[in-house]
């Protein structure tokens, strides 16, 4: 992809799609009013960046994920600022902006290393992105927060290529 497209998730909620490419961010497929909480209210026209753009899907999750965009400077700070609000990443799943299965965070000792998702998905980080369907598996989806060039990656992969389930990679995860 010329660009990063990644899926920011609320636990297994879907809530929004951002791209690495100046634009705006637009509401879409909500279930309520974005003003439900607090005083957030999106302009019809979305709310503009400089360094990304995307949808905001979930009502609850939503105030937090603008608020972040509009304190980060680029899209690696955003990245940062959602990780460190709670929010999990993935590259987009098999079905667009929906929610996902059960999620796991994958912690080494203070600091998250990944997330993983037992619906279908492929294999990611956030630093690239291969093409949708590469290392994908029909029991899982999993995003690896480090570089792709460290042991965690490098072991994450192995393991996402050999297990047969969601529940064996999650004890092989433990291990990391």
């Amino acid at each position: 992809l010329p660009y990063r497209i990644l899926d920011v998730y609320n636990g297994p909620n879907f809530a929004a799609r951002i791209e690495e490419r100046a634009g705006h961010f637009l509401a879409r497929n909500t279930t309520g009013p974005f003003t439900q909480r607090g005083a957030f209210q999106l302009p019809c026209e979305g709310y503009p960046s400089s360094y990304s753009s995307g949808y905001l899907s979930d009502p609850f999750s939503s105030e937090e994920v603008l608020m972040a965009v509009q304190r980060a400077t680029s899209f690696a700070t955003l990245l940062a600022t959602l990780l460190d609000a709670g929010f999990d990443l993935s590259a987009p799943a098999e079905k667009d902006g929906a929610n996902a299965g059960r999620c796991w965070r994958i912690k080494q000792g203070k600091f998250v290393a990944g997330a993983l998702w037992d619906c279908p998905g492929q294999l990611s980080c956030l630093r690239f992105q291969t093409r949708k369907g590469f290392f994908a598996q029909e029991w899982g989806m999993l995003c690896v927060y480090r570089d792709p060039d460290s042991d965690v990656y490098s072991q994450a992969w192995t393991l996402f290529q050999s297990c047969a389930t969601s529940d064996e990679m999650r004890r092989g995860l433990v291990h990391l």
